[in-house]
């Protein structure tokens, strides 16, 4: 499946809220995530811009494993999307580490997952790096007509992941590149 998203910092978390809710958008859920970014030593995945996740949600047994692949040219950020539940979480983390796959980064956030328009809508609490919002969608017409309606600017679109994120955070403040948990 393709993925398309586009995902902006928040300054106003409660005002793009109050703006979901006047559009009529249906909140979902609101979780606590933990996500295991898993690679081979050597950091093949990162490398070739592809990433292996297993996302748990808090008080929910099992999780979701999601391959993405290499970004291609695309106004939003678009890529192949993968993703399937397992039961059993650790008989997957030790069936990846026989495989050469170890979880070499953690992070938490914070999640409340809203509908609008066809279109999936994530507004996100991460620690240390505040909130963003995502929209995801079958098209860039579906995510222009969301961002239109919440009074959000396409031009500050951000097409980097959290992790480059967070990494960038971590060099620009002098400190060591680690897990990143509330």
């Amino acid at each position: 499946m393709q993925e398309i998203e586009c995902k902006l910092r928040l300054d106003d978390r409660n005002g793009v809220i109050e703006r979901l809710r006047r559009f009529g958008a249906v909140h979902i859920s609101t979780q606590e995530e933990k996500n295991k970014i898993m690679d081979t030593a050597d950091r093949q995945l990162e490398l070739s811009a592809k990433a292996l996740r297993l996302r748990t949600i808090a008080g929910v047994l099992g999780g979701v494993v999601t391959y993405k692949g290499a970004p291609e040219k695309s106004r939003y950020k678009s890529r192949e999307e993968i993703e399937f539940f397992v039961e059993d979480t650790d008989s997957f983390l030790i069936m990846m580490n026989r495989l050469g796959y170890t979880n070499v980064w953690q992070y938490e956030k914070k999640r409340s997952t809203w509908t609008l328009n066809s279109c999936s809508i994530v507004l996100d609490e991460l620690p240390v790096l505040g909130d963003f919002i995502e929209i995801e969608a079958q098209n860039e017409e579906q995510i222009d007509s969301v961002l239109s309606a919440l009074g959000l600017c396409t031009k500050d679109h951000i097409s980097f992941s959290y992790r480059e994120l967070w990494i960038k955070h971590c060099v620009e403040h002098g400190k060591p590149i680690e897990d990143w948990l509330f």
